[in-house]
C-alpha cells in the first residue's frame, strides 16, 4: 500500500505590523556618511547605528591597525582635527567606543 504524504501548505505570513514593525524596521548602511559629534549612547542599536555600520567597521580595521586618530577623523569622520581638534578627537573617541 501507498503512503500518501499530505500537502505542504505554505507557511501563514509572519510580517510584523503596527508597533512590532517599527521595531523590526532597519535601515540600510550608508555608504560614507557624515557623523554626529558624538555617537549614540543608547543600549540598543538604533537607527543611527544601523545607517553608519560601515563606518564603525572602518574604525574598528583602523584601531585594529593603530592608525593615527586624527587620520581616521580626517578621513572617516569628515572632521578636520587641525581647524576642531577636540570636536574631532571626541566624534573618533565615542564612535569609536560605540563600534567596539
Amino acid at each position: 500500500m501507498r503512503r500518501v504524504v499530505p500537502a505542504l501548505r505554505p507557511a501563514r505570513s509572519v510580517e510584523p505590523s503596527g508597533e512590532l514593525a517599527l521595531k523590526w524596521a532597519t535601515r540600510a548602511p550608508l555608504l560614507d556618511p557624515n557623523v554626529a559629534d558624538e555617537a549614540p549612547t543608547s543600549s540598543v542599536l538604533t537607527g543611527y547605528d544601523e545607517e553608519r555600520l560601515l563606518t564603525y567597521i572602518r574604525l574598528l580595521d583602523a584601531a585594529a591597525e593603530d592608525a593615527d586618530w586624527s587620520e581616521v577623523a580626517r578621513i572617516v569622520l569628515h572632521l578636520d582635527p587641525e581647524k576642531e581638534p577636540e570636536r574631532a578627537y571626541r566624534a573618533w573617541a565615542t564612535h569609536l567606543a560605540r563600534a567596539r
